[in-house]
């Protein structure tokens, strides 16, 4: 039996304005890995990164724009949605255009009124059937089905609100933590190092600072053998008991 655990960390937002309390459970998982759940009255919303940095997954969180945070608590959710309650509303208001526009004669647009009043149903079931096609392809044409009304789409509107207030959270906690300063590595000549930039985990022997080398580097390893520059930045010194 294989057990590992993980350390999950729990915001809870309150005092928001037009929302619910939100519980935020903030899990990373291994080091490159993260899941945020969020909850707000009845809903919960996961979203799972496989490849979001070594900063953590709260901080991937704040680099992503809400849209795309949105479509990963809800795959596939549309920011609009079609308008069934007003189909007939919006069908009336396209025969009035057609009539201003003289695209059809008074009789013509009449007719497609009297038919909207009698066949429509404010209803998306009604668009299925042959008397929703006959008077649609007559007043849109035939590609009608891309022209239907739409309105915002209100669980979108709500998830984004619920997105914003745990961004506004992290970036609150982001400011109020302070930040501690790592002491300076002092390299000296002959210590194990790794370059993961150029050679992942392989060893290296750190050689010596150098300057007046080309592309921002600015020390000397040695690798298998061959002397390579490097970026003091990047190499990470082994710790050697």
């Amino acid at each position: 039996m294989k057990i590992e655990s993980s350390k999950i960390q729990k915001l809870t937002l309150s005092e928001l304005e037009r929302l619910d309390p939100v519980s935020v459970y903030i899990e990373d998982i291994g080091e490159r890995s993260g899941e945020i759940t969020l909850k707000c009255f009845n809903k919960s919303w996961t979203a799972y990164w496989g490849g979001c940095g070594h900063n953590g997954v709260a901080n991937f969180y704040l680099s992503c724009d809400n849209p795309y945070l949105v479509n990963c608590f809800s795959r596939g959710i549309d920011d609009t949605i079609t308008d069934y309650d007003n189909l007939d509303t919006w069908l009336k208001r396209h025969i009035v255009k057609l009539r201003k526009e003289e695209v059809i004669d008074r009789m013509p647009a009449r007719r497609l009124w009297t038919d909207v009043e009698d066949h429509c149903r404010n209803e998306e079931h009604w668009l299925h059937t042959e008397s929703a096609n006959e008077i649609c392809c007559e007043v849109l044409g035939e590609d009608w089905w891309h022209s239907l009304p739409q309105i915002d789409n209100g669980e979108y509107t709500y998830l984004t609100r619920i997105v914003q207030a745990v961004r506004d959270a992290l970036q609150k906690l982001n400011e109020e933590t302070p930040v501690e300063e790592e002491a300076p590595v002092i390299f000296k000549n002959g210590d194990l190092v790794t370059y993961e930039r150029c050679f992942g985990d392989s060893v290296c022997t750190f050689i010596g600072l150098a300057e007046e080398l080309e592309y921002n580097n600015n020390c000397v390893l040695m690798h298998k053998n061959n002397v390579v520059p490097a970026v003091l930045s990047g190499v990470k010194k082994i710790n050697v008991e």
